[in-house]
């Protein structure tokens, strides 16, 4: 069995390995997880707490760049994020994967040297499954919910590039099962396995805090005949192992342990009660807290394969299946996604957030599927025909659209919502590439087809692009920001279809302003749900135009929160000032900007010229 399960991981690493160059980095990533990697390794070579956070580049740049050798990381990092907002042990694992593989070996580059943290994450999590699984319900049982498990689309996905989600899911499934087994046949050493493996995944991230209520319920639901004497006293040890386990593998909270759980806390509260608004950003109001979210819910049942939703309901439902094996099951499943309906709980990108359902309602699929065997067929030879047959017809769909939408498959929907399709055109919030992946795409895309020292605007998390671009956009071609300067020839501009997150400027371009000249070029697709555009505006005063009027809006958003505090500490003031700007026309932007210099202070004179120029084609409207 275990030689087995090890053929499993073995295939898939192989497989993956084969397949990551597919990938390039993430939204989060680039803020988060990569910069950090580095400043932890840098924080455990020298002490330097300075090395725990991730403080603005432009403002600290001596602290928020690591002065560890893989500081010569081949992308380019902002790294813009508080600690808190990214999973460290994960960061840690793949910057010390990066030391590795890519700055001593050398065998591969270091973006795929990080993204071996998910992939290796996922090997454990199958691995695991096909051994437990083998020994509580057959050797095939095991083995087909590991295939299964693989071949879902999202997960998948999330496997090769997601340092967030999957090692979490590893680790919340591993203390799981963990704590199954001590809870059903006891032994010290499982109760403090489970307890480290709970402190672990507690670091990746804060969803493990609901691994020890559902160990609590799964504990309830055992019958006490196969319940293991004093289990109350062992789990108790099990949470406080835990306990020691988070802050030992958290450096943050090694110097000042409450302000670290108090900033963390605060970012908890704050953040992860609300509801998630359009654009990924927190609502705001009281009511916030008071609602119920679908959207988890109704992405497990849209984003998982449908044969893979029903043979994990036969599963559940198996006669003779033993009350602490279901309730294994359906809690596995139950509370990851049931906690997404808490009122004013957090979700959004579809099942990224709860992907610890996934491994268990894989095992409950395979069971099911041996119970449909043996309901159609009778003892002997041609059962384990059946097994095979039946095993293969369950893994077909998953592993048909896994391929299909490769490497795109975070945007897999199955036929209830029509498809990735069918979801986008009823404006499901997150039908898209709400990960920025297609860059890595378009950036190919452009290095192929682009025409000579061209230049590429990227209006929706430029971030990503900027990252890949030392290493992915072809040599001539120029990605622009605000500090650039306009277009040399031909503009392109790229984006991914996330409208809730578009500026102004791209709205306008897309409508009313939309350059005479401008073609869409090139797009990503998955299923008929566009992920991906690319538009190209010939060199000339409309790609000057189209560059300078996002620039504006830019330099205006980052200036906007202090202008705003500025009016209203300066009401008399601030009420000269707004005169001003209403009064404005284009052919008096000099005058307006030098009416507005004698009026603000010296902090705002950079940014008068852009901040009169879009506030006055806002108030023009689109």
């Amino acid at each position: 069995m275990i030689a087995v399960a090890a053929l499993v991981g073995a295939t898939w690493v192989a497989l993956a390995l084969w397949l990551l160059p597919d990938y390039g980095p993430t939204w989060d990533g680039v803020l988060g997880e990569h910069p950090l990697a580095h400043n932890l390794l840098a924080f455990y070579a020298d002490g330097d707490e300075a090395f725990l956070d991730l403080p603005d580049v432009e403002t600290v740049p001596d602290v928020a760049r690591p002065r560890a050798r893989e500081q010569h990381f081949e992308l380019r990092l902002p790294g813009r994020r508080d600690w808190f907002q990214t999973s460290w042990l994960a960061a840690l694992l793949a910057g010390a994967s990066c030391h590795l593989a890519y700055g001593t070996l050398g065998v591969m580059s270091s973006l795929s040297a990080h993204h071996l943290v998910p992939v290796l994450s996922a090997a454990i999590v199958l691995v695991a499954l096909a051994v437990f699984g083998g020994r509580r319900f057959g050797l095939g049982v095991g083995v087909l919910a590991a295939l299964l498990l693989a071949t879902s689309p999202r997960f998948f996905a999330h496997a090769f590039n997601n340092l967030k989600d999957v090692p979490e899911t590893a680790l919340y499934t591993l203390a799981y099962l963990a704590g199954f087994g001590a809870l059903t046949r006891g032994g010290a050493r499982r109760w403090v396995l489970t307890g480290v493996l709970a402190g672990m995944a507690l670091a990746q991230k804060a969803n493990a805090l609901f691994l020890f209520p559902q160990l609590a319920l799964l504990a309830l639901a055992v019958p006490p005949a196969q319940r293991t004497r004093r289990w109350a006293g062992a789990a108790a040890s099990s949470v406080l192992t835990a306990l020691a386990v988070y802050v030992a593998v958290s450096p943050m909270y090694w110097h000042d342990p409450l302000g670290a759980l108090r900033d963390y806390v605060g970012f908890m509260s704050a953040v992860g009660n609300t509801l998630v608004a359009q654009g990924g950003a927190p609502s705001t109001g009281m009511a916030a807290a008071s609602i119920v979210d679908p959207h988890g819910v109704l992405h497990v049942l849209w984003t998982t394969p449908l044969p893979l939703l029903a043979l994990a309901f036969v599963g559940w439902t198996t006669r003779g299946l033993g009350r602490a094996e279901r309730a294994l099951l359906v809690l596995g499943v139950a509370v990851p996604v049931g906690r997404t309906l808490l009122p004013g709980m957090r979700n959004f990108d579809g099942v990224r957030h709860l992907l610890e359902f996934m491994p268990l309602l894989c095992l409950a699929a395979a069971l099911g599927t041996a119970t449909l065997v043996r309901g159609l067929v009778g003892p002997g030879r041609g059962r384990a025909v059946a097994g095979v047959l039946l095993g293969v017809a369950a893994l077909l769909p998953g592993a048909l659209a896994t391929a299909r939408t490769h490497p795109n498959g975070i945007a897999y929907y199955n036929a209830l919502v029509g498809g990735a399709g069918g979801a986008q055109a009823r404006g499901v919030r997150g039908a898209t590439d709400y990960w920025g992946n297609t860059y890595w795409q378009g950036l190919a895309w452009l290095g192929r087809e682009g025409t000579h020292r061209a230049s590429l605007l990227v209006p929706v998390a430029p971030h990503v692009a900027a990252a890949a671009e030392p290493v992915r956009l072809r040599a001539d071609i120029a990605l622009l920001d605000d500090r650039s300067g306009p277009p040399r020839r031909d503009l392109y501009l790229m984006f991914v279809t996330r409208p809730d997150w578009y500026p102004a400027s791209l709205r306008g371009f897309l409508g009313s302003r939309r350059p005479a000249q401008a073609t869409r070029v090139h797009t990503i697709q998955v299923d008929g749900a566009t992920l991906l555009e690319i538009h190209h505006v010939p060199g000339g005063p409309e790609a000057v135009a189209t560059y300078q009027h996002w620039r504006d809006e830019v330099v205006t958003r980052r200036v906007d929160p202090a202008f705003k505090v500025w009016l209203a500490d300066h009401l008399d003031a601030g009420r000269h000032v707004v005169d001003t700007l209403r009064r404005h026309t284009p052919a008096g932007l000099d005058d307006t900007v030098a009416q507005l210099r004698a009026a603000l202070p010296p902090e705002f004179h950079a940014a008068l010229p852009s901040l009169v120029r879009f506030m006055a084609r806002e108030s023009e409207g689109d």
